[in-house]
């Protein structure tokens, strides 16, 4: 049922009325905009209804069933409120949507609640945008309870997961920031270096040649592999050095260096596979500076040194744009358990029988 004051029901009953309807939207980083089909600007209950952009509403339709309300609007891209690149950065995803109706030549008559929701799905064109107004009945269109999957339901970092973020998030900064690019999807930081590889051999012995034979006995490694070494005393010069080696046999292998002239080999180091990690696939990336300052985006691939995003960001990427990075889950019991040594917390079930077990019968 709605309410609404004695004035207003009576100046709705006449055969010739003053009536607009306002929208007044909130978005999720609390910046409120008001909306009018009046023409003019409306203020009203300390909001400004503005009257430049127009915009055309389709007719609300509500029935006694639980169905969705239906209802768009359609309107102008308005560089002074409502850009293109707000929309692409989700800035106006979820706000919250209220629709009033008032007489604008009295409005001390007060207002009639129309609707409130939320929006949904927007489109953009070159010069308009279509919103999608999703009423209160939409969330008993969510699933409720929990699945069971083998995979853990939890998003890392949250209240259900609790591992803190803050110690896992990297920052790009004035060493440590976009060093290269590659498209609007991907860019190169030359600082990031992590990785999840656990394919490694130790370094007993380093020849003084080109090319130079290092010696890691029963390594892993096959040849064209690219490894990384770490931790070499004496021939210090060799330690960080990424690329291919040449396979000789199960205890030996090449690099394309020339180490004639370098330090002999004393001892230790670590031979590790270089190879495309996970280690921030699915973490969250925050632009700090540039172009995309305060946009968040996922993080779709990750190989030391090169980030893949999930979209093609809305702002140019530029060299020395910063951004902070926390690591993504892959959601697996073992990750979780290895990793983040967390598996107290897990929200999967990975010991749930398979559809062949299920189907299989007694």
């Amino acid at each position: 049922m709605k309410s609404v004051s004695a004035a207003l029901k009576a100046h709705l009953a006449q055969e010739t009325t003053t009536l607009c309807t306002l929208w007044k939207i909130t978005r999720q980083d609390g910046a409120v905009f008001g909306f009018t089909d009046a023409d003019h600007d409306i203020v009203f209950g300390g909001t400004t209804y503005l009257a430049a952009t127009g915009y055309s509403p389709t007719n609300i339709q509500t029935t006694a069933a639980l169905n969705v309300d239906n209802l768009e609007v359609v309107s102008v891209l308005d560089s002074s409120t409502i850009t293109e690149a707000d929309m692409m950065r989700g800035l106006w995803d979820n706000a919250a949507v209220d629709i009033v109706m008032v007489n604008y030549v009295d409005l001390t008559m007060g207002a009639l609640n129309l609707r409130h929701g939320m929006l949904g799905q927007i489109k953009t064109g070159r010069t308009q945008f279509t919103a999608e107004l999703r009423g209160m009945t939409q969330g008993l269109q969510q699933p409720i309870g929990t699945n069971a999957f083998p995979a853990c339901n939890a998003d890392l970092g949250d209240a259900r997961c609790t591992i803190v973020l803050g110690p896992l998030t990297v920052t790009g900064s004035v060493t440590g920031s976009v060093t290269g690019l590659v498209s609007a999807m991907a860019f190169i930081d030359a600082t990031r270096t992590e990785t999840n590889s656990t394919v490694s051999a130790a370094i007993t012995g380093i020849t003084q040649a080109n090319p130079a034979h290092i010696t890691a006995p029963g390594h892993p490694f096959t040849n064209g592999m690219d490894v990384t070494l770490s931790g070499v005393s004496g021939m210090t010069q060799l330690n960080g050095y990424t690329g291919a080696i040449g396979y000789i046999d199960a205890n030996t292998f090449s690099v394309a260096v020339n180490s004639t002239a370098f330090t002999a080999y004393s001892d230790g180091g670590t031979a590790t596979q270089a190879v495309a990690s996970e280690y921030f696939q699915g973490g969250v990336l925050t632009w700090t500076s540039g172009a995309n300052a305060g946009t968040q985006i996922e993080v779709k691939n990750y190989h030391p040194n090169v980030i893949s995003l999930a979209l093609p960001m809305v702002g140019a990427i530029a060299l020395g744009d910063s951004y902070s990075l926390t690591p993504g889950c892959d959601k697996l019991l073992t990750t979780c358990n290895t990793r983040f040594a967390n598996v107290v917390n897990f929200r999967g079930f990975p010991f749930v029988p398979g559809d062949t077990a299920l189907l299989g019968g007694p």
